[in-house]
């Protein structure tokens, strides 16, 4: 079974994307502690991608169409309260879901975040995740809740879900890292 790194977890979203496995078929044999590695993993690389930048490398966008890391990694944050409330629904745990979450493409994406609001929300983001996927996961439980196009999803398939769009959203932060046009320090 290969290591959930960055391009193994590609390799396994480009399958499920073609109609070729299922999301549950793929994360069968990962525990959920493999899972939360490669979480946290993702979660410090973009971490990484955002050390050190001012407000307007922050801000920047080469063109009208392309989002900014402020709404890059707001969105992440945002939208991961999809996972967070499927994991309490899940677990049948007593907390309260988190209201709103955005329901569309960038939903909750915001521009004009400063570096360290930024950075302390998605660090708060990815505690919050880890803590109650710790807190709640009980292997034994083997419901599933639908979800989008990728059918029903267990406590673990949510998780993957989760590391297919961070993975995604850190691609594409790499990416306007890499502009020719991005703000020098």
């Amino acid at each position: 079974m290969p290591e959930l790194n960055a391009a193994t977890i590609d390799q396994f979203a480009a399958r499920v994307f073609r109609g070729e496995a299922q999301i549950e078929q793929i994360i069968e044999s990962y525990s959920m502690d493999e899972l939360l590695r490669a979480f946290e993993g993702s979660r410090r690389g973009m971490l990484r991608l955002l050390n050190g930048l001012n407000e307007a490398q922050i801000n920047f966008t080469p063109d009208p169409n392309t989002y900014s890391l402020s709404e890059v990694v707001s969105h992440i944050v945002a939208s991961q309260g999809n996972v967070y409330n499927a994991f309490i629904d899940l677990s049948l745990a007593e907390r309260p879901h988190i209201d709103p979450v955005p329901r569309n493409p960038g939903g909750g994406a915001q521009k004009g975040l400063s570096a360290e609001v930024l950075q302390a929300e998605f660090q708060k983001a990815t505690n919050d995740l880890v803590e109650l996927a710790r807190a709640t996961y009980d292997p034994t439980i083997k419901t599933q809740i639908e979800y989008n196009q990728f059918g029903k999803l267990s406590y673990k398939g949510f998780m993957f879900f989760q590391l297919v769009h961070d993975l995604d959203h850190i691609k594409q932060a790499q990416t306007l890292r890499r502009s020719p046009l991005f703000p020098a320090r």
